[in-house]
Protein backbone atom coordinates (compact mmCIF):
# COMPACT_ATOMS: atom_id res chain seq x y z
CA UNK A 1 0.00 0.00 0.00
CA UNK A 2 1.36 3.43 -0.62
CA UNK A 3 0.85 4.78 2.64
CA UNK A 4 2.85 1.65 4.30
CA UNK A 5 5.53 2.54 1.55
CA UNK A 6 5.65 6.09 3.01
CA UNK A 7 5.50 5.25 6.67
CA UNK A 8 8.43 2.65 5.60
CA UNK A 9 10.41 5.77 4.44
CA UNK A 10 9.56 8.41 6.89
CA UNK A 11 11.34 5.67 9.77
CA UNK A 12 14.30 5.26 7.20
CA UNK A 13 14.62 8.80 7.46
CA UNK A 14 14.24 9.28 11.11
CA UNK A 15 16.26 6.35 11.36
CA UNK A 16 18.86 5.58 9.08
CA UNK A 17 18.78 9.14 6.71
CA UNK A 18 18.67 8.37 3.35
CA UNK A 19 20.31 5.39 2.19
CA UNK A 20 20.51 3.13 -0.44
CA UNK A 21 18.33 0.87 1.47
CA UNK A 22 15.48 2.56 0.67
CA UNK A 23 13.63 0.64 -2.91
CA UNK A 24 13.12 2.19 -5.57
CA UNK A 25 9.46 1.82 -5.99
CA UNK A 26 9.12 4.58 -2.75
CA UNK A 27 12.17 6.89 -3.92
CA UNK A 28 10.03 9.29 -5.69
CA UNK A 29 8.35 10.09 -2.43
CA UNK A 30 11.21 11.11 -0.73
CA UNK A 31 11.23 14.95 -1.85
CA UNK A 32 7.54 14.80 0.67
CA UNK A 33 10.05 14.25 3.63
CA UNK A 34 12.53 16.84 2.43
CA UNK A 35 9.55 19.34 2.44
CA UNK A 36 8.43 18.19 6.21
CA UNK A 37 11.98 19.02 7.25
CA UNK A 38 12.16 22.49 5.09
CA UNK A 39 9.02 23.58 7.05
CA UNK A 40 10.45 22.24 10.21
CA UNK A 41 13.13 24.83 9.91
CA UNK A 42 11.38 27.61 8.84
CA UNK A 43 9.16 27.29 11.84
CA UNK A 44 12.23 26.17 14.23
CA UNK A 45 14.01 29.44 13.39
CA UNK A 46 11.59 31.10 13.69
CA UNK A 47 10.56 30.31 17.14
CA UNK A 48 14.61 29.83 18.25
CA UNK A 49 15.75 33.47 16.89
CA UNK A 50 12.27 35.73 16.40
CA UNK A 51 10.03 34.43 19.80
CA UNK A 52 8.73 37.48 20.99
CA UNK A 53 7.86 38.62 17.17
CA UNK A 54 6.26 35.23 16.58
CA UNK A 55 4.34 35.69 19.94
CA UNK A 56 3.15 39.51 19.14
CA UNK A 57 1.94 37.33 15.65
CA UNK A 58 0.05 35.07 17.95
CA UNK A 59 -1.18 38.10 19.90
CA UNK A 60 -2.11 40.10 16.96
CA UNK A 61 -5.04 37.75 16.63
CA UNK A 62 -7.13 38.16 19.42
CA UNK A 63 -6.33 41.86 20.67
CA UNK A 64 -6.35 44.77 18.07
CA UNK A 65 -3.71 46.01 20.84
CA UNK A 66 -0.54 43.90 19.14
CA UNK A 67 -2.05 44.03 15.36
CA UNK A 68 -1.79 48.03 16.02
CA UNK A 69 1.65 47.49 17.83
CA UNK A 70 2.71 46.06 14.65
CA UNK A 71 1.49 48.67 12.39
CA UNK A 72 3.09 51.25 14.16
CA UNK A 73 6.24 49.77 14.42
CA UNK A 74 6.03 49.72 10.49
CA UNK A 75 8.63 47.15 8.83
CA UNK A 76 8.24 44.37 11.48
CA UNK A 77 5.65 43.03 8.95
CA UNK A 78 8.66 43.02 6.16
CA UNK A 79 10.86 41.24 8.83
CA UNK A 80 12.37 37.42 8.12
CA UNK A 81 10.58 36.08 10.32
CA UNK A 82 7.17 37.25 8.33
CA UNK A 83 8.64 35.97 5.06
CA UNK A 84 9.79 32.48 6.78
CA UNK A 85 6.07 32.01 8.85
CA UNK A 86 4.15 33.15 5.33
CA UNK A 87 6.44 30.54 3.45
CA UNK A 88 5.61 27.42 6.22
CA UNK A 89 1.92 28.87 5.50
CA UNK A 90 2.36 27.66 1.36
CA UNK A 91 4.47 24.53 1.43
CA UNK A 92 1.99 23.52 4.47
CA UNK A 93 -1.37 24.23 2.21
CA UNK A 94 0.41 22.89 -1.26
CA UNK A 95 1.19 19.64 1.31
CA UNK A 96 -2.41 19.62 1.79
CA UNK A 97 -3.77 20.34 -1.23
CA UNK A 98 -1.48 17.65 -3.34
CA UNK A 99 -1.77 14.76 -0.62
CA UNK A 100 -5.92 15.50 -1.32
CA UNK A 101 -5.44 14.68 -4.72
CA UNK A 102 -3.28 12.05 -4.23
CA UNK A 103 -5.38 10.45 -1.36
CA UNK A 104 -9.04 10.87 -3.72
CA UNK A 105 -7.04 9.82 -7.01
CA UNK A 106 -5.17 6.47 -5.16
CA UNK A 107 -2.01 7.79 -7.23
CA UNK A 108 -0.55 10.98 -8.68
CA UNK A 109 -3.86 12.74 -10.46
CA UNK A 110 -1.99 13.22 -13.87
CA UNK A 111 0.50 10.34 -14.10
CA UNK A 112 2.34 12.09 -16.74
CA UNK A 113 4.24 14.69 -14.43
CA UNK A 114 6.03 14.00 -11.23
CA UNK A 115 4.67 13.61 -8.18
CA UNK A 116 7.14 16.21 -6.85
CA UNK A 117 6.45 18.49 -9.55
CA UNK A 118 2.82 18.43 -9.01
CA UNK A 119 3.56 19.72 -5.71
CA UNK A 120 5.92 22.21 -7.05
CA UNK A 121 2.76 23.49 -9.62
CA UNK A 122 0.31 23.62 -6.72
CA UNK A 123 3.00 25.57 -4.38
CA UNK A 124 3.73 28.15 -7.85
CA UNK A 125 -0.34 28.88 -8.10
CA UNK A 126 -0.26 29.77 -4.70
CA UNK A 127 2.09 32.34 -4.88
CA UNK A 128 1.44 33.64 -7.98
CA UNK A 129 -2.55 33.65 -6.08
CA UNK A 130 -1.34 35.25 -3.83
CA UNK A 131 0.78 37.77 -5.69
CA UNK A 132 -2.03 38.55 -7.95
CA UNK A 133 -4.56 39.17 -4.66
CA UNK A 134 -2.18 41.74 -3.04
CA UNK A 135 -1.65 43.72 -6.90
CA UNK A 136 -5.38 43.41 -7.55
CA UNK A 137 -6.18 45.23 -3.65
CA UNK A 138 -3.40 47.50 -4.45
CA UNK A 139 -5.16 48.78 -7.50
CA UNK A 140 -8.53 48.79 -5.59
CA UNK A 141 -7.23 51.02 -2.54
CA UNK A 142 -5.62 53.46 -5.28
CA UNK A 143 -9.15 53.95 -7.34
CA UNK A 144 -10.72 54.49 -4.10
CA UNK A 145 -8.31 55.94 -1.98
CA UNK A 146 -8.31 53.22 0.60
CA UNK A 147 -4.71 52.61 1.04
CA UNK A 148 -4.34 52.17 4.95
CA UNK A 149 -7.81 49.97 5.00
CA UNK A 150 -6.00 47.82 2.32
CA UNK A 151 -2.65 47.90 3.34
CA UNK A 152 -4.17 46.73 7.63
CA UNK A 153 -6.51 44.31 5.56
CA UNK A 154 -3.35 42.42 4.07
CA UNK A 155 -1.31 42.50 7.21
CA UNK A 156 -4.18 40.87 9.11
CA UNK A 157 -4.63 38.12 6.04
CA UNK A 158 -0.63 37.56 6.70
CA UNK A 159 -1.08 37.30 10.26
CA UNK A 160 -3.38 34.62 9.51
CA UNK A 161 -1.86 32.41 7.42
CA UNK A 162 0.62 32.66 9.36
CA UNK A 163 -0.80 31.07 12.19
CA UNK A 164 -2.79 28.57 10.34
CA UNK A 165 0.44 27.17 8.75
CA UNK A 166 1.78 26.78 12.14
CA UNK A 167 -1.21 24.83 13.20
CA UNK A 168 -1.91 23.21 10.04
CA UNK A 169 1.85 21.69 10.01
CA UNK A 170 1.70 19.03 12.44
CA UNK A 171 -1.93 17.48 11.27
CA UNK A 172 -1.34 17.69 7.84
CA UNK A 173 2.30 15.42 8.50
CA UNK A 174 0.12 13.27 10.27
CA UNK A 175 -2.48 13.04 7.53
CA UNK A 176 0.47 12.38 5.25
CA UNK A 177 1.79 9.57 6.67
CA UNK A 178 -1.00 7.75 8.29
CA UNK A 179 -3.65 5.72 6.23
CA UNK A 180 -7.07 6.86 6.71
CA UNK A 181 -9.27 9.99 5.88
CA UNK A 182 -9.22 11.41 9.51
CA UNK A 183 -6.53 13.49 9.78
CA UNK A 184 -6.93 15.00 6.22
CA UNK A 185 -10.54 16.38 7.18
CA UNK A 186 -9.40 17.60 10.31
CA UNK A 187 -6.83 19.59 8.39
CA UNK A 188 -9.12 20.71 6.10
CA UNK A 189 -11.85 21.73 8.64
CA UNK A 190 -8.55 23.78 10.31
CA UNK A 191 -8.07 25.43 7.09
CA UNK A 192 -12.06 26.17 6.45
CA UNK A 193 -11.91 27.14 10.12
CA UNK A 194 -9.44 30.01 9.73
CA UNK A 195 -10.75 31.75 7.27
CA UNK A 196 -14.10 31.95 8.97
CA UNK A 197 -12.83 32.96 11.93
CA UNK A 198 -10.94 35.84 9.74
CA UNK A 199 -14.37 37.22 8.56
CA UNK A 200 -15.56 37.63 12.26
Amino acid sequence: MVYESRIHVFLQYIILGMTENVVASTVQENWVFFVVIVALYLMAVSWYFFRSRVFQLIGALFGDRYFHQMEREGNCFDEAVCYMLYMNYVLTLSLLIWHTGYFLFEENPIPAIPSAIMFLLVAGALVLLVLFKGVLMQIIAWVFHTRRATLSYLRNLMVFNQFTGMVLFPVVVFAVYTPGHLALMVAWGIFILSHFLRVL
